[in-house]
């Protein structure tokens, strides 16, 4: 035995025939509902085998042992499209029918290295199988360069985001391999004929709702218009198809009695499979990279028993899966019926969430984490489908860190967005006494856009002159910060303008009425946007209306400044913390608009 195969499963009749059992139906149906395949799936004969297994395990076993180079195969798509299926029987089917051939399958964690693949022997053809090949690309891609065997093959199995984040498709394979990919999605209609055949061999059990179309060809056409539809979107479209077709509208229902039964499985550490898989359907859905150790420390369960204790059991339940080293639901679907039960049981997803982002947090200052930023940051994704969630998760960031001025501005635009513009002041006014301690205040100019956020919220709460003065902190030049730059500036020009105009409307005031020229003047140096167009032009056929004649740039400048210092005379309430307009300088947003 080569000192590879005492790390790596080695397929061959034998292990096949122990693997082999007295198979229910009911293990059948669970696999049709996503969970995992296992090698007595496999052998089992009621899971149909599809066309691209046999493709690849006749291709593998075409060998010559005069071929110039080994080949690598990479099997890939979503999760859900049946990839570990397709290698495993693929396998399978060379250990059956290939007795010159050696298949090896990596066991979960097991190493590749170069020691271990020069130590298979010569005198065969070995196959090396890999799940999670996402895992090991750094050291296939090693192995590959340096074992040139024509007689090892290799089959790397990995959902496509995987594949990409650990940059598998960086390396050049091609120099030393020949390298050809497989993606699946969904089905063609001749496997979709197989599914539905073996569906009819359960009757209702196994067609569910397809049951109601009598004529084998409805169903098969079918399931390919739900797969179709699914493959819109980034989960499996064949699981997603699967789903749609056997359980329609009741799957709520399934996953309902699931959950019912999850609720009364307690672990050793204290929380429920059911509390666990609420979180892992709830990190899934707002595409959260949900790494044990956050999952652990959301549901106060050491790290060394997520596996074992969680997710294991919910795999077993074909609730759950691993991808990329995080925990996500099988399928989107799943997820989504799961935070639509917890709902109905009148569970607050907003605290669901903001747990969430807290452990994320206090992992993340001991750990990496990829994408850790989507975690305090989750308010975004919220922000207009579930502003309560969005107010919850932006609050938690800015508990857990009170030094981050993007999270609280985040926070005070959220409020704000949500009809909480006084607190959405109150907390930017607090945050400007403490800007100095700031950790991010001078990167991607978030100093100013914390300004500009606060102004907008002083504006709906009837305080205009401050508001002015905000906007105008905004484009001036600030300590440890880059110029505002133009997107910045078409923004907060107008609304300086703007804000003027309306001050001017309400009381006529020659300071404003020149300072709306000014604005509008300046703002028509900038490309810009579309909206930021129409407010400037029309700034622009107010201060016409009102007699006020066009200005050469240095006059603009000077009575934009001139209106700004006008503003703050009157402003609405003290901020002896903040520079005084008379002491701003714009010379850095002057340069910006090419009139230095």
């Amino acid at each position: 035995m080569s000192v590879l195969e005492q790390d790596w499963l080695r397929v061959d009749v034998d292990f096949l025939q122990r693997a082999s059992s007295n198979y229910s139906e009911q293990e059948i149906l669970t696999y049709f509902d996503g969970r995992p395949p296992t090698w007595g799936d496999i052998v089992s004969g009621g899971i149909p085998q599809r066309g691209v297994s046999k493709a690849l395990a006749t291709e593998l076993m075409d060998y010559s042992p005069g071929s110039p180079v080994g080949r690598l195969r990479l099997i890939h798509g979503a999760s859900g499209e049946g990839k570990t299926t397709v290698a495993m029987q693929c396998a399978a089917d060379i250990a059956r029918s290939s007795p010159d051939s050696l298949v090896l399958w990596r066991s979960p964690g097991a190493g590749l290295d170069v020691r271990l693949v020069e130590s298979l022997p010569a005198g065969r053809h070995y196959i090396l199988f890999s799940d999670d090949a996402e895992e090991i690309v750094s050291d296939l891609f090693q192995v590959i360069s340096k074992v040139k065997r024509p007689d090892i093959s290799y089959v790397a199995v990995a959902r496509t985001i995987d594949w990409a984040n650990n940059q598998g498709d960086a390396y050049p394979w091609t120099i030393n391999v020949g390298y050809r990919k497989t993606y699946l999605r969904g089905l063609d209609e001749a496997d979709a004929e197989l599914v539905v055949a073996t569906w009819g061999q359960h009757g209702e059990k196994g067609l569910g709702r397809l049951a109601d179309w009598q004529n084998g060809d409805a169903r098969v056409a079918e399931l390919i218009r739900a797969i179709r539809e699914e493959a819109a979107v980034e989960d499996g479209a064949l699981l997603g198809g699967m789903i749609r077709v056997r359980y329609g509208d009741y799957f709520t229902d399934r996953v309902r009695d699931l959950m019912r039964s999850l609720a009364a499985q307690r672990t050793t550490s204290g929380p429920t499979l059911s509390s666990a898989f609420l979180y892992i359907a709830a990190a899934h859905l707002a595409r959260l990279h949900l790494t044990p150790n956050i999952l652990a420390e959301t549901l106060s369960v050491p790290t060394s028993r997520i596996m074992s204790e969680i997710v294991i059991p919910l795999r077993d339940e074909a609730a759950v899966t691993m991808g990329g080293g995080g925990v996500l639901t099988r399928h989107r679907l799943i997820a989504e019926a799961c935070l639509t039960v917890a709902e109905q049981v009148n569970v607050n997803l907003a605290e669901t969430y903001s747990r969430l982002v807290q452990s994320a947090m206090h992992v993340g200052r001991h750990h990496f984490i990829r994408d850790y930023e989507k975690y305090p940051n989750l308010c975004r994704f919220f922000e207009k489908s579930r502003p309560d969630v969005a107010v919850a998760v932006a609050r938690t960031a800015v508990t857990e860190e009170q030094n981050s001025l993007g999270y609280i501005h985040n926070l005070a635009h959220i409020l704000r967005e949500t009809g909480q513009a006084d607190e959405a002041a109150f907390i930017s006014e607090n945050a400007s006494k403490r800007l100095p301690s700031m950790r991010d205040r001078n990167l991607s100019n978030k100093e100013r856009v914390f300004y500009r956020e606060w102004s907008t919220a002083e504006g709906m709460l009837g305080n205009p002159a401050i508001s002015i003065w905000l906007s105008s902190i905004s484009l001036a030049d600030l300590q440890g910060n880059k110029s505002p730059g133009s997107r910045h500036i078409e923004i907060a020009l107008a609304a300086v303008g703007g804000t003027m105009a309306s001050m001017n409307q309400r009381e006529s005031t020659e300071e404003f009425a020149a300072g709306v020229r000014a604005a509008e003047t300046l703002g028509h140096l900038l490309d810009l946007s579309e909206t930021a167009r129409s407010y400037f032009l029309r700034q622009r056929r107010l201060a016409d209306d009102w007699g006020i004649s066009k200005m050469s740039l240095d006059d603009c400048k000077n009575a934009l400044e001139k209106g700004i210092v006008t503003a703050w005379a009157i402003r609405e309430r003290d901020l002896p913390h903040l520079t005084a307009a008379p002491k701003l300088r714009f010379t850095g947003m002057y340069n910006d608009l090419g009139i230095a």
